[in-house]
This record gives structure tokens, C-alpha cells and sequence, in this order.
């Protein structure tokens, strides 16, 4: 294994000589040819063609072509460079506005479990599963009276859910266990900003 890493290295380090030894030998017309195939590349492609674009001496009969070339390839450059920067802040934008969303539906669901113990019920919240809604766990509701006075409570005008509503929770998963396929659940409308 350990020569394996020594050969490679040294394969490395040979091919990276022997391309600067032709990049240094090629004549300006080779250069130029070379920056042309450049254009409306990718970046890399681009970058290579600048490079044999700088390559071409003043005293060349190649120069007044490189000039305008060397421009365009630039210009490419930057514009390419430009969109990359461009997409890479539209990721994080939408990134942080991600972690906003879910902190503040986190700190909803907070308030929300705070608010229904103050009030005393003996309920669980958490977050569902599904992004926009919030799991109330009670063992009162496998008892369907229990369930449809505590679903009404939910949706009636004094109720704690304007937090998580704003916060774009618009349904509820009533369970009456926290182990699966054991007891009722049910998801249901919180019918937010009736």
C-alpha cells in the first residue's frame, strides 16, 4: 500500500514537470489556439485558456489577437464566477429562512405545550412529522367525548394555537398513545385564522 502512495506521488509530481516543460516549449500561435478553445467553456476550461492567453509574449506576432481574446475570456470568467456566487447566496438565503421557519415552528410548539399545561391538560406536543403539523399525545383520547371536546377547545377563539398557526402548523395528529399502531390517531384541521 505504502508504494502504491509512493508511486502515485511520484507519477504525480513527473506528469506536473513534464506539463509545465510542454506548457513553457508550445510557440504563441500554439498558445492562442489553445486560449480559443476556451471559449463558452466551464470554469476550469477558462481558467487554462487565460492561462496560455497570458502566456503570449507583447513581441508575438499573436498579441493583437490575444488582447481582445484575453477580454472575452475574462469576461467569461467573471461572469461564471458572478453565477456561482449568485446561486451559492440563493442556497444560503433559502438555507437560513429554513432554519428560521423550523426554529420558530420549534419555538411554537414550545409555547403551545407551556400554554396547554397552564390551562391543565396532561398532553404531550411535539413536532409531527409532517412539517405542518404538531402531535398532541394524551391516553384521554382513545375516549371519542374527550377527544371531540378537546379537538373543539383546539379550534374554538380562545384557544393557544394563534403561535403555531403563524408559524405554518395547520393541522393536528391526536394520539392516545406514543407507541405506534397503539390507541387513537388521527390527524385533523386546526382551522388557523378562521
Amino acid at each position: 500500500m505504502g508504494t502504491a502512495i509512493v508511486l502515485a506521488l511520484a507519477y504525480s509530481i513527473a506528469s506536473e514537470i513534464w506539463n509545465r516543460h510542454v506548457f513553457s516549449t508550445m510557440t504563441p500561435a500554439q498558445h492562442l489556439r489553445e486560449a480559443r478553445n476556451g471559449l463558452r467553456q466551464d470554469l476550469p476550461a477558462i481558467e487554462s485558456a487565460l492561462r496560455h492567453a497570458y502566456a503570449i509574449r507583447e513581441d508575438s506576432p499573436e498579441f493583437r489577437e490575444r488582447v481582445p481574446l484575453q477580454a472575452e475570456l475574462e469576461k467569461e470568467e467573471y461572469d461564471l464566477n458572478k453565477a456561482a456566487n449568485d446561486l451559492k447566496k440563493a442556497e444560503e438565503e433559502k438555507t437560513m429562512a429554513r432554519n428560521e421557519a423550523d426554529a420558530a415552528r420549534a419555538a411554537a410548539i414550545s409555547k403551545l405545550a407551556a400554554d396547554l399545561k397552564s390551562l391543565g391538560y396532561d398532553v404531550s406536543v411535539e413536532p409531527s412529522e409532517s412539517p405542518d403539523a404538531v402531535t398532541i399525545t394524551s391516553s384521554d383520547f382513545d375516549d371519542t367525548d374527550h377527544r371531540v371536546r378537546f379537538l373543539s377547545f383546539l379550534r374554538g377563539n380562545k384557544a393557544p394555537t394563534v403561535s403555531v398557526c403563524w408559524a405554518g402548523i395547520t393541522k393536528v395528529q391526536l394520539r392516545g398513545s406514543r407507541i405506534a399502531f397503539l390507541g387513537f390517531n388521527e390527524i385533523y384541521s386546526l382551522d388557523c385564522f378562521r
